[in-house]
């Protein structure tokens, strides 16, 4: 198999089908040695569509999307929220029951931004592999006397308020 201290961290660290998922989509090195990082410690699988979609090995929900130069990692929206204004990142997809911060490839040089989100990645795959949420999602409306049911997709788990699916949209 060759010199085992020329082999990279990518082919060391990940399975080899989500490596090739993150070269085949030519993903940044910074990131694709966060995911290597990530698999370290826990165990992931992927797909592909235009992006590499990470989830927990074993089951659950998708834990984060990997672009070639941005990660989008799930997380409770509150939280996501407050750890995009702390490090100046962007939130995406806001459904009310998971947000995808936005993490550029390029701020995963600074040690003190790749620790944390190393962290945070971490976080998110345990949140996610957690096991199914539940079927719909309940919200708070302060002025309805009840919950609001809010359907989910069932590739997704995000909330489906007018009852379709943006990222199945993709």
């Amino acid at each position: 198999m060759g010199d085992p201290e020329s082999t990279t961290l990518t082919e060391t660290a990940m399975p080899t089908a989500v490596a090739d998922h993150l070269t085949g989509r030519g993903v940044a090195p910074e990131l694709q040695a966060l995911v290597a990082s990530v698999c370290e410690q826990r165990h992931l699988v992927s797909r592909v569509r235009g992006y590499v979609a990470l989830s927990p090995a074993g089951g659950g929900y998708i834990v984060g999307y990997v672009h070639p130069q941005v990660l989008s990692l799930a997380m409770p929206p509150p939280r996501a929220r407050k750890v995009a204004s702390e490090h100046g990142w962007t939130v995406e997809a806001d459904s009310g029951i998971t947000s995808y911060l936005r993490v550029p490839a390029e701020d995963l040089r600074v040690e003190k931004n790749r620790t944390r989100v190393l962290d945070l990645f971490l976080q998110s795959v345990d949140w996610r592999a957690g096991g199914p949420h539940p079927v719909v999602a309940k919200t708070v409306d302060p002025d309805a006397p009840q919950p609001r049911l809010i359907p989910q997709c069932p590739v997704h788990f995000t909330a489906m308020p007018g009852g379709h699916c943006d990222s199945c949209d993709d």
